[in-house]
C-alpha cells in the first residue's frame, strides 16, 4: 500500500534539522540530499545531461550564458582561451592579447562578467577588462578602452571585478601598475545606448567617471551588484550602498552593514528587489534596509560544516527564476571545486541540498 503525505509549501516542511528524527511528522526529513520540496510533493532532482564538449579544453573555469534576440550563447573562458558555443558548433573569440599573454592554470578561476546593455564585459585580475560582441558572434574579444584610443592596458591598470549598474560600469578592487588598491573603486561615464563608456578617466572635465574608495574596518571589497535603483557594494564584512545624485559627487554612499560582507565574488544574485549572498558560512538577504538568514538552526550548522575552509572563495551563487530557485554552489570539505548545491524556493521557502559535480 502506498500513502501519499500532503506536504506543505512552508519552509517547515520537507527538510527540518532542528527537530529530532523520531519527533518528525511523517512529510519532514531529518537529513538527505538530492530532493526537493515542490508544493505538495517530494521529488527526486533529475540527473545532469552533458550539453556539448568545446572543442578546446582549456580548462575553462567560468560559463556566461548570453541570450540576445532568438539566440542563446554559452561563453566559456579558460586560462589561456575564450570560445563560445551557438548551440551547434564551438567558435574561437580568444583576444589577441589572451593568446600572447596565457595566465597560469588559476587564472581560469578569476573570471567576472557583466551585460552593459547587449554587451557582455569580461574581467580577470591577471588579465584585462574585454567584451565581446554577440551581434557579431565570430569576432574576437575586443580591449576595454579606459578613454579614446587608450586601452586598461595601455594604463596599465586592473580591477578585481566590473559590473554594471544603470548606464555606468563599475571597477572594485584596484590595481595600479604594481600597487594595489584594494579598498579603491572606479565608475565610468554612463555609456550610450547599448554602447560602452567613452571614458574612465576622472580627470576629463566633460565627464563624470570618478574614483573613490571605502575606508573603516569592513576589509577590501569583494564584489557590486544592483539592487533596484542602488549599486551594492560588498567588502569582506561591511556592505555599503550608493545611490546616484548627479551633483558633484556623483553617488552618495550610505552604511547598511558593519558586521556582514560577502564570502567571495559571485556570491550574490538580485531576485525581486533582494540580494541573497553567501556570508561567513551563512546564506543572508537583505532589501537595502535588514539583513536575515535563510537558514534555520541546524540546516546552517549543516551547511558551515561542509563548507570547505580552503576552498571556500570558490563558490558562487545563481538564481533560477524559472523554478524560483538560489543555488548556492559550493565546495564540500573533501572538494577543491564547487561540488554540493544547497537550493533555496524564495516561494515555499523549503531548503535542500544537491549533489552537482564529483567531489
Amino acid at each position: 500500500m502506498t500513502e501519499r503525505f500532503n506536504i506543505s509549501a512552508t519552509g517547515s516542511k520537507g527538510l527540518n534539522a532542528d527537530v529530532s528524527a523520531h519527533e518528525l511528522q511523517p512529510e519532514n526529513f531529518s537529513d538527505g540530499n538530492n530532493f526537493k520540496v515542490n508544493f505538495d510533493h517530494i521529488t527526486s532532482f533529475a540527473g545532469a545531461t552533458l550539453l556539448t564538449t568545446p572543442s578546446y579544453n582549456s580548462g575553462s573555469g567560468y560559463i556566461d550564458a548570453v541570450k540576445t534576440g532568438d539566440n542563446l550563447y554559452y561563453v566559456a573562458l579558460g586560462y589561456d582561451k575564450a570560445q563560445v558555443y551557438d548551440g551547434s558548433a564551438w567558435s574561437d573569440i580568444t583576444s589577441t592579447d589572451l593568446s600572447a599573454n596565457p595566465m597560469d592554470s588559476s587564472g581560469a578561476l578569476t573570471w567576472v562578467s557583466c551585460k552593459l546593455g547587449r554587451i557582455p564585459v569580461y574581467n580577470n585580475f591577471n588579465h584585462y577588462p574585454e567584451y565581446w560582441s554577440p551581434q557579431n558572434p565570430a569576432q574576437i574579444l575586443q580591449p576595454l578602452m579606459f578613454s579614446p584610443g587608450v586601452t586598461w592596458k595601455d594604463r596599465d591598470l586592473k580591477a578585481k571585478i566590473i559590473r554594471a549598474h544603470k548606464d555606468f560600469l563599475f571597477a572594485i578592487g584596484l590595481q595600479d601598475g604594481a600597487t594595489e588598491y584594494p579598498l579603491a573603486y572606479r565608475w565610468s561615464h554612463p555609456a550610450d545606448a547599448n554602447g560602452l563608456p567613452y571614458t574612465w578617466d576622472e580627470a576629463d572635465p566633460a565627464a563624470i567617471a570618478g574614483l573613490s574608495s571605502i575606508g573603516g574596518s569592513g576589509g577590501n571589497l569583494v564584489d557590486g551588484l544592483t539592487l533596484r535603483d542602488s549599486f551594492v557594494i560588498y567588502s569582506e564584512s561591511a556592505i555599503n550602498i550608493l545611490d546616484y545624485t548627479g551633483d558633484e559627487f556623483v553617488w552618495r554612499r550610505s552604511e547598511l552593514s558593519k558586521s556582514f560582507g560577502l564570502a567571495a565574488p559571485n556570491c550574490v544574485v538580485e531576485v525581486m528587489g533582494k540580494h541573497y549572498f553567501l556570508s561567513d558560512s551563512d546564506v543572508l538577504v537583505t532589501d537595502g534596509n535588514s539583513i536575515s538568514s535563510i537558514l534555520t538552526g541546524r540546516v546552517r550548522s549543516k551547511f558551515a560544516a561542509d563548507l570547505s575552509s580552503q576552498y571556500f572563495t570558490r563558490s558562487f551563487l545563481v538564481a533560477d527564476t524559472g523554478e524560483k530557485e538560489i543555488w548556492v554552489c559550493y565546495p564540500a570539505q573533501d572538494s577543491a571545486y564547487p561540488s554540493t548545491a544547497l537550493i533555496y524556493n524564495w516561494e515555499t521557502q523549503s531548503v535542500a541540498f544537491r549533489d552537482i559535480f564529483p567531489a
